[in-house]
């Protein structure tokens, strides 16, 4: 219930005092459009005069949402794609071995692939963190010798980290 306090005065009755509304809200799901009615007008009596109204709307109604009885999409996605990785394996290994005749580690599908991932990943990062640099970014700094190193001798530096990384 909504009570609304100092209104107009009553000019004859009422005491002459503040006119007071009440509204009480009630929940109809079913409404589309609320719906208020005048309930009550008690101006009649000296003292506690009110006007009592009735506002039927489904906007306040408490809506339950009921969870859901699914899966969400990201865990669709990591079972499907655990499933066509252990497919990939499965799969895999039964042709290396059976129709190729591999043995141990060599069973593993595209090996020579596998291998070569971390220095991928690692090439893909030294192109990612490194390319931006430009030869006056590495000119600004001095070498331990005190001289700044001349273009030949910062090319051989950056290819002397390859070591960094073996894999």
């Amino acid at each position: 219930m909504l009570t609304y306090m100092g209104g107009d005065a009553y000019s004859k009755h009422c005491n002459k005092s503040e006119r007071e509304a009440n509204i009480m809200i009630i929940c109809d799901p079913h409404l589309k459009e609320g719906n208020l009615i005048v309930v009550e007008e008690n101006r009649d009596k000296s003292t506690d005069c009110y006007y009592l109204f009735e506002l039927s709307t489904s906007e306040i109604c408490v809506v339950e949402e009921v969870p859901s009885q699914g899966l969400s999409g990201g865990s669709i996605f990591i079972i499907i794609f655990c499933v066509v990785v252990a497919m990939y394996l499965v799969l895999g290994v039964a042709y290396q071995r059976l129709l190729l005749g591999a043995r141990g580690i060599e069973q593993i599908p595209h090996l020579s692939f596998w291998q070569s991932f971390g220095n991928l990943v690692a090439d893909g990062c030294d192109l990612v963190f490194r390319s931006h640099r430009t030869t006056e970014h590495y000119r600004q700094y001095e070498s331990p010798g005190g001289s700044v190193p001349s273009a030949a001798s910062e090319d051989k530096i950056y290819d002397q980290d390859d070591h960094l990384l073996p894999m």
